[in-house]
């Protein structure tokens, strides 16, 4: 038996009596060279967990590092895949805080909002300090979970709260808290 996964992009495969285009995110067997239907690929980044700690312990962020990233924010949300893979961002700690950051500040449609708090989650708990001007923008955010994730991130980060709780985050009227965040967190003046 052969099993083909496609990561990206399209493979054409040739059995014995069919032929057939395998898509990106799909994976089929080939069993005496007779070609199967295929069917969702598990995510690579979940199923390959276990390299995690070696990269870890390499100390750098690496391609494969980012890739790995990628993967498992393409499958981040609500369901037991995206569970997984939020505890795969999770592992990786700081160096996922970059993409997060970066998926978070584009808005997207009602679809994306499992995606999205999910990585305000996972940012809340593994944001380094470089991350913490990023998290301004979503201060804003119109899904108050957004907002309260990302003033957790700052609070864990600065270690200051600046007089503003998760219920203030969760209301309509914000402006103040994102006023005083951005003021806390200017460069010193030269």
């Amino acid at each position: 038996m052969t099993l083909l996964q496609v990561l990206d992009g399209q493979v054409r495969v040739v059995g014995r009596k069919d032929k057939q285009t395998v898509s990106g995110g799909l994976q089929c067997t080939l069993v005496d060279a007779q070609l199967n239907t295929p069917d969702p690929a598990p995510n690579m980044g979940v199923s390959s967990a276990w390299c995690t700690p070696l990269l870890l312990a390499r100390g750098k962020a690496t391609e494969e590092v980012g890739m790995r990233i990628e993967l498992l924010w393409n499958d981040l949300g609500a369901d037991a895949k995206g569970k997984a893979c939020e505890a795969g961002l999770r592992e990786l700690g700081a160096w996922s805080a970059p993409l997060l950051a970066q998926g978070l500040r584009r808005p997207g449609p009602s679809a994306e909002t499992d995606r999205r708090r999910a990585a305000a989650r996972v940012l809340a708990d593994v944001a380094p300090a470089t991350v913490a001007p990023a998290l301004l923008p979503i201060l804003k955010d119109p899904d108050a979970e957004l907002r309260s994730a990302a003033s957790r991130a700052l609070k864990r980060i600065t270690g200051q709260d600046l007089g503003f709780d998760d219920a203030y985050w969760r209301g309509a009227d914000v402006a103040k808290g994102v006023a005083a965040w951005t003021e806390h967190l200017k460069p010193p003046a030269k």
